[in-house]
């Protein structure tokens, strides 16, 4: 993967927490923003990430946006092997999977059940997500909604599936959630 492909943002209510993810990414040369979210508690701070995410938008001059909270999932191999998934699946929108459904308030249990019948990973989570930055732009040409993102993108999921998609099986993105007997601890 060449340099420019993706570019990551993280979200962090105090940005030094992120030092040891900073150092890492510079010294890969990988594009990287660090968004602070503003408020009160956690709950309230994940409300701003998508507008948050809207606000850096045209500072990214990549075509893909890979997007990760801050400790709840983990990419399994390569961040090519993502970036390449995305360009040959002409997917938009790629998330993570979790075992619970959440937030409960948001009825689209039925809807990812039947597009993942059998798997354990039913449920999306938007803890890591990537992006075509074109998909974004087209979405958001006014600013997203101040809400929970998990609650946004389960309504996108159904409503533009096929174009957003999740990762069912972990292949390229695993969520930590009752996951604890399909990591391979080293």
């Amino acid at each position: 993967m060449k340099q420019g492909d993706v570019s990551i943002v993280t979200y962090s209510d105090k940005k030094d927490k992120l030092q040891v993810l900073d150092r890492q990414l510079s010294k890969l040369r990988v594009h990287f923003f660090i968004s602070e979210l503003l408020g009160g508690n956690w709950s309230s701070k994940i409300a701003h990430k998508m507008l948050s995410l809207h606000n850096i938008l045209p500072q990214i001059k990549t075509k893909f946006i890979l997007s990760i909270d801050n400790s709840d999932a983990l990419i399994n191999g390569s961040l090519c092997a993502l970036k390449n998934f995305m360009e040959e699946s002409n997917t938009d929108a790629f998330f993570g999977a979790e075992v619970t459904h959440w937030p409960k308030v948001i009825d689209t249990r039925d809807f990812e059940q039947s597009v993942a019948q059998r798997k354990k990973y039913k449920y999306l989570n938007a803890g890591v997500g990537i992006f075509r930055k074109s998909f974004l732009m087209q979405l958001w040409i006014s600013p997203p909604p101040i809400i929970n993102d998990q609650a946004y993108w389960k309504l996108k999921y159904r409503e533009l599936f096929p174009k957003v998609r999740i990762d069912n099986n972990a292949i390229y993105i695993q969520n930590m959630l009752q996951a604890e007997n399909d990591i391979a601890w080293v």
